[in-house]
Formats: C-alpha cells, sequence, structure tokens
C-alpha cells in the first residue's frame, strides 16, 4: 500500500514510532506541527528522527523535533513538531517556533467534530502517549470531562481535502484543548489558506492551520 496523503504521512513520521527515545511525557502538549508530503512506496522509505533544539519556556521545557522519510538520498516527506511539559530544559540548537498567521473572521459553513471513536481509532494506530487523549480516567484526573483530540489527528482532521491530496503542506498552531465530540466552527481567510477553528463561546481559537503546496 502506497503512502500518499497527510493522513499517512502524519502518522509514519510521529517521532516515537521512528525512535524509541524520543518518546515524549504523558504530560507533554503539542503547541504546533508542520507537514509536508509527496507520494512514495513504503518500501522504498528510510525514516529518522531527532531533536532540533530545546529551550526553557517558564517552568516548562519547549522542545522542537524532526522527522523525515527518504528514498536513497531524497526526503519524499518531512514533519516538524514543538512540545512543551513541565521540568528543566538543555539549552541546544536554535530555536525555530514560527509565528501563528493573522486570525481570519469570515465564518464558513464547516464545522468540524471529532468523536471519540476516532480519537480511540487514531491512539491504537499512532500510540499516542499523552494521557488525557488515551483514557477517561487520566482525562478526568487532568480536570477533562472526556478524552482529548490529539494535536496530530486534529491538523489531519482540520485540514480535509488538503490532507487527502497526494502532495502538500498543513501546518497547525494548537492554542487549547480540544474535547473528542465537541464542535468547532471554522474561520478562513479570503484567500483559503488560514483556517481558525474555534470552541463554542471562547474569543481564541483552538487552532490555527495552514495549508499550502510542499
Amino acid at each position: 500500500m502506497a503512502v500518499t496523503t497527510a493522513v499517512d504521512w502524519a502518522e509514519l513520521l510521529l517521532p516515537d514510532r521512528i525512535a524509541t527515545g524520543l518518546r515524549q511525557p504523558p504530560d507533554a502538549l503539542l503547541v504546533y506541527q508542520r507537514l509536508r508530503w509527496t507520494p512514495a512506496e513504503p518500501g522504498d522509505l528510510h525514516c529518522r528522527a531527532g531533536v532540533a533544539w530545546e529551550r526553557s519556556h517558564g517552568l516548562e521545557v519547549e522542545r522542537g523535533l524532526w522527522t523525515d522519510a527518504a528514498i536513497d538520498d531524497t526526503v519524499v516527506a518531512d514533519a516538524t513538531l514543538v512540545v512543551r511539559h513541565p521540568g528543566r530544559a538543555d539549552t541546544l540548537g536554535t530555536p525555530a517556533l514560527p509565528a501563528p498567521p493573522v486570525v481570519p473572521t469570515t465564518i464558513v459553513d464547516d464545522q468540524l467534530v471529532v468523536t471519540e471513536n476516532e480519537v480511540r481509532a487514531f491512539v491504537a494506530r499512532a500510540g499516542s502517549t499523552y494521557s488525557a487523549t488515551t483514557t477517561m480516567t487520566a482525562a478526568h484526573r487532568r480536570g477533562f470531562a472526556g478524552l482529548l483530540v490529539p494535536g496530530t489527528l486534529l491538523l489531519i482532521a482540520a485540514a480535509g481535502r488538503a490532507a487527502r491530496e497526494p502532495r502538500g503542506s498543513v501546518e497547525a498552531w494548537f492554542h487549547g484543548p480540544v474535547p473528542a465530540g465537541a464542535v468547532l466552527t471554522r474561520h478562513r481567510s479570503d484567500d483559503g489558506t488560514t483556517d481558525a477553528l474555534f470552541l463554542a463561546g471562547r474569543a481564541r481559537p483552538s487552532v490555527l492551520l495552514r495549508t499550502g503546496r510542499a
């Protein structure tokens, strides 16, 4: 089976699936993710992952992770993830967390809901480590009424049609937790490249998403 879309690549290029030493703590939050991809046959792929940089962010560690997939010496897909979790950071590399785009204001008739069943299926396939996405007990312990949607699943779901294209790029800035089953209202920029997803009653978007060509 060919790896062809963002859905395939997002799961294949999770850092801890490539290198077990990059498994994040169960309280690590994904705050940014970028994914770029082109078609390739899985048997030809060689995947790599590593830490690009690390710094302190208040009382937390902020870490930039990279992954890529190559055929021979040609990179055909790559991902960047930025995570935060409590702890003391080592200072290494050059921090690179892109500034988010301007929040669009035009509401479009394209609401988004990610169900608990979708969350459970993604966690089973991808091995999400953030505890509030894996069990109700852990979610309740962290103060949430139900399971949260993993950031990577939210990126895929929010990208919609763009995530099913054979090549492309998508990046997301995550500003707040999204419970499974919650309705997200979508705002879209005039050029159609930037979306903001809002939970009901919130003035700040939970997710900012930008799509483009690889």
